[in-house]
């Protein structure tokens, strides 16, 4: 019965939504029309934490490609692991990508989500009255983890035959520090998305302009950008911003053009 209705509903023009995907339903949305315009056939998750993109990705997108999950703080990696043994698309490496080949310190925070290599701006928070993110950045530890370029590994950790990758990072600040590790491969990255701090969460995170500025002049435009939290007086905290190379954009267009 309830396929049937979803049937009736879908000629009518009212396609039953189920809540659970309402509050993502715009941005899986994009990415699964992304995803098969451009050939999407493997997915970097940087800054994996417990697989939350990873379950995004199967159940919102509808991705079934294969996912390659990055995550340095050893009890989150050792969960992922445990998770992707029932998922044979899904491999995870116990490291953190960065703009150098190094040993560093990562924050560990009470909100593992959290974790940064970037200390909280406790000043910043406390000006905004942001108490919930105060609570959520107390630190609880310090790591020494390893950090790779992607450039260095991007052949290695590709699955074979895997060619079109769209690179997501989320890494509470330090994102830029991965696409400039990523210098050497970023012409084999027709997508990407990156986690932009609109409200200053983090010290030294880059400015959420400066970012979008860098993105373009290495050859990315902006397809789309999704609030990742709201604060209490509604303004932005971050947004999700999916980007795509030009080259890519223009051949799209000519594909387009030409009635294919």
């Amino acid at each position: 019965m309830k396929a049937q209705i979803q049937r009736w509903s879908e000629r009518a023009g009212y396609p039953v939504i189920p809540k659970w995907r309402l509050a993502k339903l715009d941005q899986s949305s994009h990415l699964k029309t992304l995803f098969e315009r451009l050939g999407i056939d493997c997915v970097l998750d940087v800054g994996a934490n417990i697989g939350q993109f990873h379950e995004f990705l199967r159940l919102h997108v509808g991705y079934t490609g294969h996912i390659v999950s990055f995550e340095p703080v050893p009890e989150l990696c050792e969960r992922l692991q445990a998770s992707s043994r029932s998922d044979p698309g899904w491999t995870v490496h116990p490291y953190a990508l960065g703009e150098r080949d190094s040993r560093a310190e990562i924050n560990v925070l009470a909100e593992a989500t959290l974790t940064s290599f970037l200390p909280r701006d406790e000043q910043a928070l406390r000006r905004m009255g942001y108490e919930k993110y105060l609570q959520e950045t107390e630190l609880t530890r310090k790591e020494v983890v390893p950090v790779r370029r992607l450039d260095q590994v991007f052949d290695e950790i590709l699955p074979g035959g895997r060619t079109r990758v769209f690179l997501k990072s989320d890494t509470q600040g330090y994102d830029m520090n991965v696409v400039r590790g990523a210098a050497g491969c970023l012409h084999r990255i027709p997508a990407l998305q990156i986690e932009l701090s609109i409200r200053h969460i983090y010290r030294d995170a880059p400015n959420y302009m400066d970012a979008i500025v860098e993105l373009n002049e290495l050859g990315y435009a902006a397809t789309g950008f999704y609030p990742v939290q709201r604060d209490s007086a509604l303004r932005i905290v971050n947004i999700d911003c999916v980007m795509i190379r030009e080259e890519e954009a223009q051949r799209l267009r000519s594909r387009t053009s030409h009635g294919n």
